[in-house]
């Protein structure tokens, strides 16, 4: 369809629709002089609509109070629209270095300055919701994605790929846009589970706030399979693959409530452990497994009342010599499991006595998943938690 049509189909719907306000017209001259004073050019279509239609409007609203399409007029702000908007593609700021996340202070500044560019240069904001961090739409004037709208929220840019702002705008009335934002969302969190663990894994160790994280260098094959000989195992796959391959173990990495930073034991510091070739007490991780061992009300709750360690495991000896990587001498009644992360929560919180430990089943019917105690309690992560998922949250700083 012509432009010229698209324009008359659009001001039909205007016609229609008596809660739409268009604002007056500007002038395609006025529009010429601001282009050569600022040095770039208004994508076709809007051009065209702001000089025939109108130059913003009143809409039904799409959230909160977002409701006015906004005016194209002379500003400060045209000066950075006259530079190129920098990005191609979608972007979540809240998990790159580049904007700020996980940023030392020597590199606020730079991470302030990149910022600024993405939210600044070569766009022009359509619409804007100030509620909760709201929904912004901006056009692109300037860039490799000129002529697109893309969509900015607290978390980041969004791209409505090859979206012009005729595209957006009948969207926007035929009520189909947030069906596509949806979609796209959708679109893009499937993408991110299909990206391989490994990969996700080497990225966001690459980061600058995984940088303080003191690696270990990996261990050869052979190494891990004197091991699993040793102690008449098999060690998870996944685990095998990271020691070998990544990293044996690390110190400093963040855990929230810890001072100095968690310890990811190396294998050969866990070569002491006695009951590794032992099944891990629990034969299933089930929703009815998970209330028992995670309610914090009750007669039957864990906590200092009634520490589990005595109330389900008072039966079984504690090992003897007892390994150094066991963050209490009361956890080391799990037999079949690898202690291998300490979160050095205890010094962090005095009061609390977290002492948490994440271990590695590696014996009985949940092999693989991942477990944490504290100094009361005893929990699945999550239904199916496992090594790499571990890891991928450890570097994104969700570890407790």
């Amino acid at each position: 369809m012509e432009l010229s049509e698209r324009l008359n189909e659009i001001r039909k719907i205007f016609a229609r629709r008596k809660t739409i306000e268009l604002k007056p017209t500007i002038q395609p001259e006025e529009v010429d002089l601001l282009e050569q004073k600022y040095g770039f050019q208004l994508p076709k279509e809007y051009c065209a609509f702001i000089t025939t239609l109108g130059n913003g409007a009143t809409l039904q609203p799409i959230s909160n109070d977002c409701d006015e399409l906004c005016p194209f007029a002379d500003s400060p702000n045209l000066t950075l629209a006259a530079k190129p908007f920098p990005l191609t593609e979608s972007i979540d700021w809240t998990q790159d270095d580049s904007f700020g996340a996980g940023s030392e202070d020597d590199e606020i500044e730079q991470s302030n300055a990149a910022f600024d560019a993405v939210t600044q240069n070569g766009q022009l904001v359509l619409m804007h919701d100030p509620c909760e961090g709201g929904l912004t739409w901006v056009l692109i004037v300037t860039g490799e994605r000129q002529g697109e709208v893309w969509l900015r929220d607290e978390d980041g840019y969004l791209r409505l790929p090859d979206c012009s702002f005729l595209d957006w705008l009948e969207l926007y009335l035929n009520k189909k846009l947030m069906r596509l934002v949806d979609e796209l969302f959708r679109e893009q969190k499937m993408n991110q589970k299909k990206e391989p663990p490994m990969a996700k894994i080497r990225s966001l160790m690459a980061k600058k706030s995984n940088q303080k994280i003191e690696w270990n260098p990996p261990i050869p094959m052979s190494e891990v399979l004197a091991f699993e000989t040793r102690h008449n195992i098999t060690l998870p796959e996944e685990y095998k693959q990271f020691i070998t391959e990544v990293a044996d173990g690390c110190n400093k990495f963040n855990s929230n409530n810890s001072v100095e930073g968690g310890t990811f034991y190396s294998l050969k510091d866990m070569d002491s452990l006695l009951n590794l070739d032992k099944p891990f007490y629990f034969e299933e991780n089930t929703d009815k497994v998970r209330y028992e061992l995670t309610r914090v009300i009750g007669p039957e709750a864990y906590g200092p009342q009634n520490p589990i360690w005595t109330s389900k495991f008072g039966e079984i000896p504690r090992e003897d010599p007892l390994s150094k990587v066991w963050a209490s001498p009361d956890y080391s009644v799990l037999h079949g499991v690898l202690p291998f992360a300490f979160y050095n929560d205890e010094r962090g919180h005095e009061r609390l006595g977290l002492n948490t430990q994440a271990f590695l089943i590696v014996n009985g019917p949940l092999k693989g998943q991942i477990w944490e105690a504290q100094k009361y309690s005893l929990f699945p992560r999550t239904k199916d938690d496992t090594f790499f998922s571990w890891i991928i949250d450890m570097l994104e700083g969700y570890i407790a």
